[in-house]
């Protein structure tokens, strides 16, 4: 009798440490078609590490969108179209792809709030980008076209489910700490990327070519990363599931 008693204590103590580990994750809306809609495969690395997630439409009332970031516990930003170069202050390139102003608004929206409320915040991407950009900071428009290092092709030609080259994970990130190692495979989809750190940042990985493919914050609770873990770890690799399993510690400060 003792000993069911005892197992039934042990599992109510394991699905509490379960619950107090599964997070509220808000995920912002990239459609621009009419309907509120984010990439399935945030949805299912989310799911998959345990955690629920909400997709945040992109909505005018100020009021209404802090209401929904005060009920989630952490937000993602996912990747997508190329930052609007005004943002940071810069005339467009001829290489610039397609952009979506009024995301960049939304996002802008999201970020102001969301780091006035110190929530754990991840950038994928896009994501990182936004955040820079967010913080001050710029970005090449165009790698092939401006970065003096063409050695690594950034814009992979096979399944963004492949890795085609190394990171190296600086000592003592927050990343270098929670996956524990110095070096990782990433996929590579992107033609834009950090230029100038934005104010607070610091960079927790680079492409073994020097593009910044990680930042961190010290006063806000922010991560991000150049690459999609969200790909990698709904293809099984247990190194990006860490990611997104993690995420509170991987943001915190």
């Amino acid at each position: 009798m003792k000993r069911t008693i005892f197992l039934c204590l042990l599992a109510a103590l394991t699905l509490t440490g379960s619950a107090r580990r599964s997070l509220r994750v808000g995920v912002a809306e990239v459609g621009n078609s009419g309907a509120v809609q984010a990439p399935r495969v945030y949805i299912n690395a989310l799911t998959m590490a345990g955690h629920t997630a909400i997709v945040i439409p992109d909505i005018d009332d100020p009021q209404r969108l802090r209401k929904i970031l005060e009920d989630v516990d952490a937000l993602v930003l996912p990747g997508g179209e190329d930052v609007e170069p005004a943002r940071y202050g810069a005339q467009p390139s001829p290489r610039l792809g397609t952009v979506n102003p009024r995301r960049d608004d939304f996002e802008f929206r999201l970020l102001t709030e969301a780091t006035r409320m110190k929530k754990p915040i991840l950038g994928i991407c896009r994501g990182m980008q936004m955040i820079n950009v967010f913080l001050g900071g710029t970005l090449y428009q165009d790698l092939p076209s401006e970065y003096p290092d063409t050695s690594l092709t950034h814009m992979q030609r096979v399944s963004a489910e492949k890795t085609t080259h190394n990171d190296v994970l600086v000592s003592g990130s927050r990343l270098h700490r929670l996956l524990g190692r110095d070096t990782i495979a990433v996929n590579s989809t992107h033609h834009q990327a950090v230029k100038q750190l934005g104010r607070g940042l610091r960079i927790s990985a680079r492409a073994t070519d020097g593009v910044i493919e990680g930042i961190e914050c010290d006063s806000l609770p922010i991560a991000a990363v150049q690459f999609h873990p969200e790909r990698l770890a709904t293809s099984g690799n247990e190194t990006f599931q860490t990611i997104f399993r993690e995420l509170k510690r991987l943001c915190k400060r």
